[in-house]
């Protein structure tokens, strides 16, 4: 028996719903970063102060880490990839707001805190290298034609 449009509606309606989640993209970004000897957790949350100066929980949707050891296997740190995950409607607009201060190294798509460290990632790394090509924005918003909404980015977003 053929399909009705209904069913076919239905059908589109709800996994319209399950994309806007990001949970199948959750799951395919958290299989790559399985794939390379990552540690993967669940969602990541943290308290910093919102726009209007109020400290606030936010969350990111995955955190991945890999336990960093010398060849001889003792352990001197850790390297932690917080992950968020954005739906993307076909017709949406995004504007991203450059980061004001392109020399602060808390800014920078890989930052380390290595102060306290015995042992310190040199900025000629390979993975320094290829953040030059990934600037940081400081906000962005999403533009929806259909429903002519601004919708915030969380601070941090890479563009």
């Amino acid at each position: 028996m053929p399909e009705s449009k209904t069913t076919n509606h239905r059908d589109t309606k709800w996994k319209d719903a399950l994309l806007k989640t990001s949970l199948p993209l959750e799951y395919l970004i958290g299989k790559i970063l399985v794939k390379n000897k990552l540690m993967v957790w669940g969602e990541y949350c943290f308290t910093r102060k919102n726009e209007e100066n109020v400290d606030t929980e936010f969350s990111v949707d995955l955190r991945a880490s890999e336990i960093l050891t010398k060849r001889n296997g003792r352990y001197w740190g850790d390297l932690n990839f917080l992950v968020e995950c954005k739906y993307n409607y076909r017709n949406v607009k995004w504007i991203f707001a450059p980061h004001p201060d392109d020399l602060d190294v808390n800014s920078q798509v890989v930052t380390t805190f290595q102060e306290l460290s015995t042992k310190k990632i040199p900025h000629s790394a390979p993975i320094f290298s290829s953040t030059s090509k990934l600037p940081v924005c400081a906000k962005g918003i999403e533009l929806l034609q259909q429903m002519r909404t601004l919708k915030a980015s969380p601070a941090g977003c890479i563009n």
